[in-house]
């Protein structure tokens, strides 16, 4: 799974469907796109001294 993970090896139909057994979830789900937060670009306030 390391190695899948880190790009290194890709995963074989069989292991999607192991792992989303395991997972108790449909193959599908995992591959579906997962919904990210919106990424906040800059530096982030000074909040004021004192709080």
């Amino acid at each position: 799974m390391q190695a899948i993970e880190v790009g290194r090896q890709s995963m074989s139909l069989g292991t999607l469907v192991r792992l989303a057994n395991a997972l108790d979830v449909s193959p599908g789900d995992l591959l579906r796109s997962a919904a990210m937060p919106e990424i906040k670009r800059g530096r982030p306030r000074k909040r004021p001294a004192g709080i």
